[in-house]
């Protein structure tokens, strides 16, 4: 008469049951819990010493088009509305800018930002979530109409699973997490950018500079208002 074998006799076997048993848990745990919101704000921002001339007058985020992407913009486990990922990454932008001090409200050159989102290509399921994103930034002259800057940037969000037990929360911090790197990726490139002047800045304004009235550029903040006629 022959007997069953407990489970312990065939080592594969059990380690299949415990991975088995971890990724039911797993998907229980996940559909229970309350997702957080998107939060793109970069937490580390140091002020700039020296703010360009410029003031940002618009400031757009946008999924690029088909033929645009680099790579899967995979909506899936994001959100029935994707228009939510768009708005937390302008305010975070707008919030991160104005923070970092690298454009000057009332600025002389008037500049639009521009982001296109290129690539968000996020885990629909695993231990390590890993999400990586490609977006382009370009700042754009409102006075020509001129590209100052322009740069695609790439970046990755990881969070291992000890972080949280849930998929759906691990995968949602590492959108998190890729989006925030990005954002900070952008501001460290912004701060040396180069915000040449319009000609028109250099066809002159009168300033009172001792007891004379003398022709200055119109780059020159002092004399700014004081325009020849």
């Amino acid at each position: 008469m022959y007997t069953a074998a407990p489970l312990s006799v065939f080592p594969e076997i059990e380690t299949v049951r415990r991975v088995l048993l971890v990724v039911i848990a797993a998907m229980v745990l996940g559909g229970c819990s309350r997702l957080p919101p998107y939060n793109f704000s970069v937490s580390s921002i140091d002020p700039s010493h020296s703010p360009l001339d410029a003031e940002v007058k618009s400031l757009t985020v946008q999924f690029g088009q088909a033929n645009e992407q680099t790579g899967p913009i995979d909506l899936y486990f994001i959100d029935d509305n994707a228009q939510d990922v768009i708005l937390a990454w302008r305010t975070s932008l707008k919030k991160a800018l104005a923070r970092a001090e690298i454009f000057l409200d009332g600025g002389f050159r008037k500049v639009s930002i521009a982001v296109k989102v290129l690539m968000l290509d996020a885990p629909r399921i695993g231990f390590d979530m890993t999400t990586k994103v490609m977006a382009r930034y370009e700042v754009i002259s409102r006075d020509d109409g001129s590209t100052i800057y322009a740069k695609t940037l790439t970046s990755t969000g990881v969070v291992p699973t000890r972080w949280n037990f849930a998929g759906d929360i691990r995968r949602r911090e590492s959108i998190n997490r890729a989006i925030q790197s990005n954002i900070a990726l952008f501001l460290q490139e912004v701060k040396s950018i180069d915000v040449p002047l319009p000609v028109y800045a250099f066809l002159g304004y009168t300033c009172c500079v001792g007891n004379e009235m003398q022709e200055i550029p119109s780059w020159n903040l002092s004399c700014r208002y004081e325009r020849d006629t």
